[in-house]
């Protein structure tokens, strides 16, 4: 994914910039199943199994086919958006959504 405009830019940096310091200090201390299962509690429609890790650290990524969303790690926060690595332009929901149709269709 190429991003177009210099205020496109700016706005996808400063967020990847708050959210990198707020989860600067965030430690994994539990297992991704202990983590799963903490958080599915949260909500009726998610499965442990719809909770995976993310790309980015103190953050899950929550699929159910192709929706994606992304959860803090205290379960605090919940983000629905594409996450970008800016690094590499590539647009990670995206791909994860890809993934999910594909499988969706496979069934």
């Amino acid at each position: 994914m190429t991003l177009q405009s210099p205020t496109r830019r700016t706005i996808t940096r400063t967020f990847a910039l708050i959210s990198a310091l707020l989860l600067s200090g965030t430690a994994m201390a539990e297992t991704l199943d202990e983590a799963r299962e903490r958080l599915a509690a949260g909500f009726d429609i998610i499965e442990p199994q719809h909770i995976d890790e993310s790309p980015v650290a103190g953050w899950y990524q929550i699929q159910k086919g192709s929706i994606i969303a992304y959860i803090s790690d205290d379960g605090r926060y919940l983000l629905q958006g594409d996450l970008i690595d800016l690094e590499s332009q590539l647009n990670l929901s995206s791909i994860a959504r890809d993934e999910g149709r594909r499988d969706m269709m496979a069934a």
